[in-house]
């Protein structure tokens, strides 16, 4: 979870060549910073080696690879503690944060399940009320009528809304009867 941590201490210890016994029991625990840390020595390795062989001799004498030798010595990247403070404050962080997210959906989940319940338990005591008031004498009739009635109601209103449009029509529209339907009547 954490090895672009130790990635960073490895590549720190590397460039300062010193070894921390705190990144040393990481990698023997580790086997991905272990070949990070592999890899990075071989790579070191080889461009050292490989720098020999390409310099050539007079440049290695003269002032001003003296120079560069000096300056390339001195500007050795440090990882300062201030840094590491932070970027472990950061952590830190995240990982509170991430928890308290967790510890927030969990209670929404409780909640939700809580409402859930309360919602399951009024249906519940609804639908023993009717079953009390529908039972008793002449039961099958209360449910039938109470089942038509809705029924019944909604066929009025189309027959009623029908009714409505055909008049509206009728008065938008310029109709010419015949005379032997004059006699006819819209219901």
């Amino acid at each position: 979870m954490f090895c672009w941590f130790f990635k960073l201490l490895i590549s720190h210890n590397l460039d300062n060549k010193t070894k921390s016994r705190f990144v040393a029991k990481h990698l023997t625990a580790c086997k991905s910073c272990d070949q990070f840390y592999n890899f990075a020595k071989y790579l070191e390795d080889k461009l050292k080696q490989d720098a020999k062989t390409l310099q050539p001799e007079y440049f290695l004498r003269t002032d001003n690879a003296k120079k560069i030798k000096k300056v390339t010595a001195s500007n050795t990247t440090k990882i300062k503690p201030a840094l590491l403070a932070a970027a472990a404050c950061i952590t830190i962080a995240v990982i509170f944060s991430v928890a308290s997210i967790t510890q927030k959906a969990a209670e929404t989940k409780k909640m939700k399940q809580a409402k859930s319940q309360e919602t399951l338990n009024f249906a519940i005591s609804t639908h023993k009320l009717i079953i009390d008031h529908m039972q008793g004498k002449d039961s099958s009739s209360k449910f039938a009528q109470l089942m038509t009635n809705q029924y019944e109601t909604e066929i009025d209103n189309i027959k009623n809304e029908t009714k409505t449009a055909l008049k509206f029509l009728v008065s938008c529209v310029e109709v010419h009867i015949d005379d032997n339907q004059k006699d006819a009547i819209v219901n």
